[in-house]
Order: C-alpha cells, then structure tokens, then sequence
C-alpha cells in the first residue's frame, strides 16, 4: 500500500462487501478514491486471503483491480502502477533467487528433516528423532522386559 501513499492526496477507501467464499477463503470488496495531480482516480478492488483453518494465518492473498474511469489520471495511474510493480517484482525475484541458491549451497538441509512445526502454534518447532539407534534401543529394552517377565514366571512356576 505504499504506492498510494506516495501518489495520491486525500485518499479514500470504502469497502462494500466482506464475506466467506468458503471455510478458508475470505473475500473483500472494496473502492479507492484519490486525487493526484492531474485528476481523481477511482478503483473498484477485491482482495481474497486464503488461510489456514486451524491457526487463521494468511497462507495467499490475491489482489483484482478495476479502473472505473479511463481518465488521464487513471492512465497515468495504471503506468506508473505497471512500473511500481515490476520494480518490486524485480526485488522478490532478486530475493526468491538468493533464497534459493542459499538454500541449495547449505548443508543444514539434513537436520531441518528432524525438525517440524506445531500446527497450534506456528512458532513452536518440535524435534523429531527417527533413527535406526533409538529402534535398536528401544527394541533391545522391550526384549529385556519379556526376559525378565519369563524368568520371573520360570521361578514361579518351579516354587509352587
């Protein structure tokens, strides 16, 4: 929201409808009115969220614009809206970019396996340790446990 912050004086915003599409996906209906230099520019909008059932995180969010006038200033305002977005467009795909190759050059790959997050709370990792040692462990003591459960009845058995 910070291009109509830096393009239009005495914005205006009116919202016309709020509904649930469905369980997960909420819908907002919108209008922004606003002056700049060469006249008003109106816009009918709808922003849609997708979220998380359980934790009610926004998960996407999908913005539709419409021109209602094609004024000079709306033509204006749909180009230098077009040269905004792909200079911060440009900036994700520099970011998504270095992510990636940070992602590919790191070598923490093999632990983040044993690690995953709590649906109730985001911010809550839990460690999760599969391997072939702990099996053996916990095998060998489920073995110790019938042995000793077998002597213990061999002995009874012998006394009676």
């Amino acid at each position: 929201m910070t291009f109509f912050r830096d393009h239009f004086e005495k914005c205006r915003v009116d919202v016309k409808k709020m509904s649930m599409v469905e369980l997960d996906t909420a819908r907002i209906e919108w209008t922004l009115s606003g002056d700049s230099s060469l006249g008003t520019v109106d816009l009918s909008c709808r922003s849609t969220f997708m979220m998380n059932v359980i934790t009610g995180k926004v998960e996407d969010h999908r913005e539709e614009w419409e021109l209602e006038s094609l004024g000079p200033a709306s033509l204006a305002f749909a180009a230098s809206r077009l040269k905004w977005s792909l200079q911060e467009n440009g900036i994700d795909l520099v970011e998504k970019s270095r992510d990636f190759i940070d992602q590919i050059l790191s070598r923490d790959d093999m632990e983040s396996d044993q690690y995953f997050v709590d649906p109730m709370d985001p911010k809550k990792y839990i460690q999760q340790q599969d391997t072939t040692f702990d099996d053996a462990l916990q095998l060998g003591i489920v073995l110790t446990l019938i042995y000793a459960c077998v002597q213990v009845l061999r002995t009874l058995e012998g006394n009676i």
